[in-house]
């Protein structure tokens, strides 16, 4: 497309774009690359950037995870504090599961005392299969954090006991 100037001076409609006439040969004239130095420097920059972008993500994600606790009942905190702390330690942990899903009260209820829970029969699932886990939580005493979690990751819970423990595939 090119763009010729109105023929009368002061027209409103300065620069008035014109397709190019029919059968006219195009060409596309390619950009210079950049300079070797300027694109180095980006690469840098986004380098730099990238450590910085993916320490806001879960920045992000607990500024969300507090602001729900905060509209559920301490009494229900408890054990969704703990699941998320089951959730992100034992994926972070060094050991061969990666919890995509944690449920705290699945094969037998946890214990509560005050701002500890601890329980034997929660369950995690990684890479599809659901395995029985112990754990000890304990939790400030607005139950909104997690102030220790240990636990041990047990046997594979057989397909055919899902069902009866509330798991899925």
């Amino acid at each position: 497309m090119r763009i010729d100037r109105a023929s009368r001076a002061g027209d409103k409609n300065d620069f008035l774009p014109h397709p190019p006439p029919i059968g006219a040969k195009l060409s596309i004239k390619a950009a210079s690359p950049l300079p070797e130095t300027i694109r180095m420097k980006l690469f840098a920059l986004v380098l730099l950037a990238l450590p910085v972008a993916a320490a806001a993500q879960p920045n992000l994600a607990e500024a969300r995870f507090e602001k729900m606790l905060k509209r559920i009942d301490p009494s229900e905190r408890l054990e969704q504090v703990c699941e998320y702390a089951a959730l992100t330690r034992i994926g972070h942990d060094k050991n061969p599961y990666h919890p995509d899903r944690v449920v705290i009260a699945s094969v037998s209820p946890p214990k509560v005392k005050g701002s500890v829970m601890t329980g034997t029969g929660a369950a995690l699932r990684s890479h599809g299969h659901w395995y029985r886990f112990a754990f000890t939580c304990r939790a400030t005493s607005d139950r909104m954090k997690v102030e220790s979690f240990s636990y041990k990751v047990g046997d594979m819970i057989p397909e055919s006991d899902w069902d009866k423990y509330g798991l899925w595939q």
